[in-house]
């Protein structure tokens, strides 16, 4: 009985980790869609989806998809140029998401964080922007954190982000 509980668990934690529980959302008139871990929590709003992981890194960390018409060029540089000294702008680079050339710009916060409580928070927060150019408009795939939470996650992250998938406009 125990080989069996054993044999029994063994596959389900390869099954996790392999990411079969996963799960890919379309929006009802997008022309992307995109795969994310079955467990987090998902919400959509105009033109905008959201994600949490669950539990305490929910609380440190959330990702979002949104949709734009404008120019991606002009959207890139507006963002760098919010770079300050509290939130710098520690990289900008080229990545390739969904066949496509995008812009990853990645900010920390270079000032200590505080609770609503006034206590400090784990730092440094970060925020990473991939900006997707489209035929008309672009995508924005960022998220941010701060933590262990946030840190521990990256790779799953970066997984929700090379998921995406394009389809041609309709």
């Amino acid at each position: 009985m125990r080989n069996v509980l054993f044999v029994l668990l063994a596959a389900a934690t390869t099954a996790t980790a392999a990411g079969i529980d996963s799960t890919r959302f379309s929006p009802p008139a997008g022309d992307y869609s995109i795969e994310y871990p079955s467990a987090w929590r998902k919400s959509f709003g105009m033109r905008t989806l959201w994600l949490r992981p669950p539990g305490q890194d929910g609380k440190q960390l959330r990702f979002r998809l949104e949709e734009h018409d404008v120019d991606a060029k002009a959207f890139v540089e507006g963002l760098a140029a919010k770079s300050t000294v509290v939130k710098k702008l520690d990289s900008r680079t080229e990545a390739t998401i969904a066949g496509l050339k995008a812009s990853r710009l990645e900010f920390i916060e270079t000032v200590p964080l505080k609770s609503r409580f006034g206590g400090p928070l784990p730092g440094p927060a970060r925020e990473v922007f991939y900006v997707v150019p489209r035929e008309k408009g672009f995508l924005v795939l960022a998220w941010e954190g701060f933590g262990e939470g946030s840190r521990r996650r990256l790779s799953e992250l970066e997984k929700i982000v090379a998921s995406l998938k394009l389809s041609p406009p309709r």
